[in-house]
C-alpha cells in the first residue's frame, strides 16, 4: 500500500515534513498489520526511513520540540524496527519527485521494492546499524574528526543554546546565521569589526562551523 500527501500551506522544514512521512508509513503499517494479523504471522517489523535526522530523533532519548516529540511519541509507540533506506532505493520519493503514468507502470521499484528488501541482503549505515560506532580506536583513527581540547569545550551557553538547529534544513543556511550571530555579539560586546558586508566572509563561516561541531561534540 502506499499513501502520500500535499505539503502543508504553512512553511515546514524538511526534516519536519521527512518525520510527517514516518509517521504516515506507520499509521499505514498499523492499518495493514491490523487488517493481516488474523491471517499472517508477523515475526518482525520495520519501518525504513530515508533521513538520518529522523532516525536521530526517533531512536535518541534527547529533548525535542514539542512539533517534533508529539509525532516521535506517535512513530514510538509501535514495536517496528526503525533502519535507513538509502534515498535511491526509497520508493516514495517516486511520488514526492513526480513520475509519469508509463514510468510508474514499468518501475520495479515502485511494484517489488529495493532488490535486497526480498533477498534479506538489507543496507548497513555505519551511523546506526554499527554495534558501537563511537569506540575511541575509532575516533582516533578518522581523519575527519576533529580533535577539540577539553579547556576549549563549551558550557551550557554554547551556540546550541542560543539557535535552533532544527530550524534550518539547509546546512549552509545554518552556517550563515551562525557567522552574523557571533558577529553581532563580537560588535555588542566591543571586540568585532565593523564591517560593510551583510554577508559573512570565508573565515566567520569557518568559525561558524567549528563552534558547531564544538558544540555536538560535547554534547554527545
Amino acid at each position: 500500500m502506499a499513501k502520500s500527501r500535499v505539503k502543508p500551506l504553512k512553511d515546514i522544514t524538511l526534516p519536519r515534513m521527512e518525520l510527517m512521512g514516518a509517521l504516515i508509513a506507520t499509521r499505514l503499517a498499523n492499518h495493514v498489520f491490523d487488517a493481516l494479523r488474523d491471517t499472517i504471522r508477523f515475526t518482525e517489523q520495520v519501518l525504513w526511513v530515508d533521513s538520518q535526522i529522523v532516525i536521530h530523533w526517533i531512536t535518541g532519548n534527547k529533548k525535542l520540540p514539542v512539533f517534533v516529540q508529539n509525532r516521535v511519541n506517535e512513530i514510538n509507540k509501535s514495536t517496528y524496527k526503525v533502519k535507513y533506506c538509502p534515498s535511491k532505493d526509497n520508493p516514495a520519493d517516486l511520488l514526492t519527485r513526480g513520475i509519469s503514468a508509463t514510468e510508474l507502470k514499468n518501475s520495479r521499484l515502485w511494484w517489488n521494492g529495493p532488490t535486497w528488501l526480498g533477498q534479506g541482503d538489507w543496507p548497513i549505515c555505519e551511523l546506526f546499524d554499527s554495534p558501537d560506532p563511537l569506540q575511541p580506536e575509532t575516533r582516533s583513527e578518522s581523519p575527519d574528526v576533529t580533535q577539540v581540547n577539553a579547556t576549549e569545550q563549551p558550557t551550557n551557553g554554547s551556540i546550541a543554546q542560543i539557535i535552533d538547529i532544527n530550524r534550518y534544513s539547509s546546512f549552509a543556511k545554518l552556517l550563515r546565521v551562525t557567522a552574523l550571530v557571533l558577529r553581532f555579539v563580537s560588535m555588542v560586546k566591543g571586540k568585532g569589526q565593523t564591517h560593510n558586508s551583510t554577508s559573512p566572509s570565508a573565515k566567520e563561516i569557518r568559525e561558524a562551523e567549528q563552534r558547531w561541531i564544538k558544540a555536538i561534540q560535547s554534547d554527545e
